[in-house]
């Protein structure tokens, strides 16, 4: 649990409260050179549940290519980068804390983050947070999704997956302290908790089989595309709140660099993007 003290929430939150965000770079006060870029995915993932017009990251990294978030708090000019952005609000991040632990298959993780949301046009802080996630673990979880991380497992860096998850916690316990958007559509809005899929690292040929797993509401609409090739899969509901989707890989297929983009949508047009 964070600790009150730790948290801000500004007393006119749902007046100010902002439609579109952007998630700026984050700041590396650590030696760990790939936290930053982890950190900002892992946050923007997280913070789609909360039905902000969240900025795309390629277009805010393609807008700000030559951006130093050194200092971040100290030297941005939020209504100057706001406008250049076309957001409400800007989200900034530092990481403070990364420290690993591995002793064979036991590894302790610790990562520390603060945040914070300004207002664009006031510069007034609407919402920030200090908190520090430890992780510790022995292994690969033995779940539906367990299994698709286990037949990666050839292809798979248990420390960088140990490592993904403790961040993502991170951003998943600082997302649940914002309120949510005005956007919000019925009581609630789709939560994506967890995404894999067996395509890491690694090429797959003709034939073999792309398999992606995801956690999170139960009882919604799941599909995943393979980008930028454009082809979307729908996903069945193995598990309340598991999906799992795969598609095989045609003669004609070739991609280089890749991704994966799931969408859990509702009876309510609510959409959340991983």
């Amino acid at each position: 649990k964070i600790p009150a003290e730790n948290i801000f929430v500004s007393p006119d939150y749902d007046k100010d409260k902002p439609l579109s965000v952007a998630i700026l770079p984050f700041e590396n006060l650590t030696r760990e050179k790939e936290a930053p870029d982890l950190l900002q995915r892992l946050f923007y993932n997280n913070f789609s549940s909360l039905a902000y017009r969240d900025v795309e990251l390629g277009y805010i990294n393609a807008k700000l290519k030559d951006f130093n978030p050194k200092n971040i708090f100290e030297t941005i000019d939020p209504t100057k980068t706001g406008k250049l952005l076309d957001s409400d609000a800007l989200i900034l991040g530092r990481i403070t804390k990364f420290e690993t632990y591995y002793a064979g298959v036991y590894s302790s993780i610790t990562v520390a983050a603060e945040l914070k949301m300004i207002d664009v046009e006031t510069q007034r802080v609407l919402w920030s947070i200090k908190h520090e996630q430890v992780q510790r673990s022995g292994g690969i979880p033995t779940s539906v999704i367990g299994a698709i991380i286990t037949a990666a497992s050839s292809a798979l860096d248990l420390s960088r997956y140990h490592i993904i998850t403790t961040i993502n916690k991170l951003c998943q316990s600082a997302v649940e302290t914002i309120p949510p958007s005005a956007n919000l559509k019925g009581k609630s809005f789709p939560k994506i908790t967890n995404l894999v899929h067996n395509g890491m690292n690694r090429f797959l040929g003709k034939g073999e089989r792309l398999e992606v797993g995801v956690e999170g509401t139960a009882g919604l609409n799941a599909t995943f595309t393979i980008e930028p090739q454009g082809v979307t899969v729908q996903m069945q509901e193995k598990t309340p709140g598991t999906y799992i989707g795969s598609y095989i890989v045609r003669p004609k297929d070739s991609i280089s660099d890749g991704g994966i983009v799931v969408l859990l949508s509702d009876s309510w047009n609510n959409v959340c993007r991983w």
